[in-house]
């Protein structure tokens, strides 16, 4: 299906003067589309009505009520994306109606971060207002039947009761929160009574399609439509039933709340998860309602323990949503989706009783098939498999993100990892193709990616775009096509030649890179975790830069670019040089964390040995040292992939089953799903510390590929001291049998 009749809607000129809409007053914002249609037995004869929708910038979709889906898929001024879906499941006899709630969310509205108005900031769309787009057509019995913007006759409403507030808690970055008075707002307008007639007739802006002639002539238009590259997210009903505080529900799922009341009910969903709640009232006018969601207990910036808490026990740490009632029968549904394993809703009635429903929701996320069965006579093994699996599934909407609950961002320092665990259970690589396309999009005039993307606030996290060539290898390495290298390569040869032009001329090292450069979260290194107090040249930028130019030389050399591979080759070993002559302590067996410090780190140990600096015996001398002297700082979570690799390339393999043990102890703290941190961490779902399921996959089962592409598959037996492991692993675009 494509565009050909539908225009683009929004609001009139004469509505926005009625509104008195000054400009930025629709930044945050909600419009509502709606479309009341009548259909006849006969119309509801075809089988399929499809149907191409999108918005600018974000749009939820219900049809009779009942909500559909979220979109468009997140790109940017070059890439806005649509839907197709067909309506055919919700569509009945008689009145139907169509409505659309579209947030806009300005980019230059977005002038601080840290600005709690600004909100959605993973959403970069261009700044032209609410925009609506809908095609979708069919015959009749007598008469032509459309829902296509521009033909059939929509109406829209502005809503400047509330906006969206970003919490406290999630630094301003992705999740938000709503605060609404739903006496200001029109409750009903998704239901087929619902009089519309004071609502505005929208405003037609222009075509969907592309004209030949602006095809012609190079014209791009403001909203370019791309079809989306990756499946509809899934919206899997269900239901919250655990109450494990509060008023209970009778046996037909209610519960009622008398006049003057305040009661807390708390919820346990049984395992973090990230959906779009469904609440349903009757009564309770004037009562205000508090909802707060929980990824875990903590209190005072400390967790408490997840599986023995005593109802009672205060605990914070939540994002809350607040609404007042109006009365009567009303659902309330959160525009954008909420992350929680525990859910607490805190009614205080005033005049009148209220009736709650038991709430429901949608859960939500990327469909991500896990083809990948792990069986062992060690429990440990399939319990920690799920909490990673678990945990990867969280952070895969239509990108990856660090963390659902509060960030929601794609870093690719995140994606990278991300990418590398998704290949060892799916072989569906559509999110990490859109991941590299995302990035190659990020790319700055001055030769860095930008650290997130999309983002209607740039941020550059200048170590970041080593990240993105360590991507672009392992894509290469897990697929062995170079379709996507071709296209993307000369960002490699743009970064590399940006680090190039820092290097010191003293060292030979990597200097001053500018902007941030980010390695790992150590209270050692300050809260913006660079090493030496951010004083270069930093060895394990150094180390760093060395393993992307190994990578770039890979991916040039297998793309027909030979000459330039050799440069970067002989690049590589000039700095693996420099960083030995300058950092290497023979009393130590290691290297320093920089030549002017006599501190050290995993981190730098384990880069000298993936990047080849350090080979041999001084490498496992220098890999023994980092694991058993009590002064070196240790990798995190995320930054431990690289430690887990110089261990295997070693003969140290055997040594990360201690270093596992942080993974496996979260069984037994009760944890669903892999914490940025074991203790008291800012996140108790983030992704780039879901290592154990690729250990679990490549290593320990001892399942990798002998070249790219998986053209001939490695079987190693089982490291020592590891438990067997049996099952059906993905291998490339296979799953054999182990």
């Amino acid at each position: 299906m494509e565009w050909s009749r539908a225009q683009w809607i929004g609001l009139s000129q004469a509505q926005i003067r009625a509104q008195h809409i000054f400009r930025g007053e629709d930044n945050n914002h909600f419009a509502y589309f709606r479309l009341q249609i009548s259909l006849t037995a006969e119309d509801l004869r075809r089988t399929s009505f499809p149907c191409l929708i999108t918005a600018n910038s974000r749009y939820r979709l219900w049809v009779n009520a009942q909500a559909i889906l979220s979109g468009p898929c997140k790109g940017d001024r070059f890439r806005h994306y649509y839907e197709e879906i067909d309506l055919a499941p919700y569509l009945r006899e008689g009145e139907n109606v169509i409505a659309a709630a579209v947030l806009y969310c300005d980019p230059n509205q977005a002038d601080d971060q840290s600005d709690p108005a600004t909100s959605l900031l993973a959403v970069a769309s261009p700044p032209v207002g609410h925009r609506f787009c809908m095609e979708s057509a069919w015959n009749g019995a007598n008469q032509e039947k459309t829902l296509t913007t521009g033909i059939a006759p929509w109406k829209v409403y502005f809503d400047p009761s509330f906006s969206l507030v970003a919490a406290e808690i999630n630094q301003n970055l992705g999740a938000i929160t709503e605060h609404i008075d739903l006496r200001q707002v029109p409750v009903d307008w998704k239901k087929a009574d619902f009089d519309d007639t004071d609502w505005w007739i929208p405003e037609i802006k222009h075509p969907a399609a592309e004209s030949a002639r602006n095809r012609l002539v190079g014209l791009l238009p403001k909203l370019r439509l791309t079809p989306r590259p990756i499946p509809l997210l899934e919206e899997i009903p269900g239901t919250l039933t655990e109450l494990m505080a509060g008023p209970a529900f009778d046996e037909t799922g209610t519960v009622m709340i008398a006049a003057h009341t305040t009661a807390t009910l708390l919820f346990h969903a049984g395992e973090i998860m990230s959906a779009y709640p469904v609440y349903r009232f009757s009564g309770g006018n004037n009562a205000h309602i508090h909802f707060t969601y929980f990824e875990k207990f903590s209190k005072d910036g400390h967790d408490l323990p997840l599986n023995r808490w005593k109802e009672g026990e205060p605990f914070d740490g939540g994002q809350q949503d607040s609404i007042i009632l109006p009365g009567g029968a009303v659902t309330y549904e959160p525009f954008w989706m909420r992350t929680f394993r525990f859910v607490q809703i805190t009614i205080e009635t005033e005049g009148e009783a209220l009736c709650l429903q038991r709430p429901a929701y949608h859960r939500t996320g990327y469909p991500l098939v896990i083809q990948t069965e792990l069986q062992s006579d060690t429990p440990w093994v399939s319990q920690l498999y799920d909490i990673c699996v678990r945990t990867m599934k969280n952070c895969m909407m239509d990108t990856y993100m660090d963390c659902p609950f509060y960030e929601q961002m794609e870093f690719i320092m995140d994606t990278r990892l991300q990418m590398l665990f998704s290949y060892s259970v799916s072989t569906d690589l559509r999110l990490a193709e859109k991941a590299l396309e995302d990035f190659h999009c990020s790319m700055e005039p001055f030769g860095l990616i930008q650290g997130k993307y999309p983002s209607a606030y740039p941020q550059v996290i200048s170590t970041f775009s080593l990240y993105y060539i360590y991507a672009l290898y392992d894509y290469y390495q897990q697929t062995g096509r170079t379709e996507l290298i071709v296209r993307y390569r000369a960002d490699v040869d743009t970064i590399l030649e940006y680090f190039a032009s820092r290097l010191d001329s003293a060292t030979g090292m990597v200097g001053d890179i500018g902007y941030w450069p980010f390695v790992d979260w150590q209270e050692q290194w300050g809260d913006a975790g660079v090493p030496c107090n951010g004083v270069a040249p930093i060895t394990v930028i150094s180390l760093m830069y060395a393993y992307a130019l190994y990578c770039g030389a890979v991916l040039y050399e297998a793309t027909g670019r030979e000459g330039v591979a050799k440069e970067y080759t002989d690049r590589q070993k000039q700095i693996n040089r420099a960083v030995i002559r300058n950092c290497m302590s023979p009393e130590r067996g290691m290297l320093k964390d920089g030549p002017q410090t006599e501190k050290y780190s995993q981190h730098v140990q384990s880069w000298a040995v993936v990047c080849g600096a350090l080979q041999g015996n001084m490498a496992r001398t220098a890999m023994a040292h980092a694991l058993d002297d009590k002064d070196v700082i240790p990798c995190s979570f995320a930054a431990s992939y690289e430690l887990f690799r110089a261990l295997e390339q070693t003969g140290l393999y055997g040594r990360t089953r201690e270093l596992l043990q942080g993974w496996i102890d979260l069984i037994a703290k009760g944890y669903t799903t892999c914490p940025e941190v074991p203790v008291d961490g800012r996140s108790a779902c983030h992704a780039w510390s879901a290592l154990p399921v690729y250990e679990l996959t490549r290593t320990i089962a001892g399942i990798s590929s002998a070249e790219p592409g998986w053209h001939h598959i490695r079987r190693l037996p089982q490291p020592a001291g590891f438990p067997e492991i049996h099952g059906k692993i993905v291998a490339g675009d296979q799953v054999i049998e182990i």
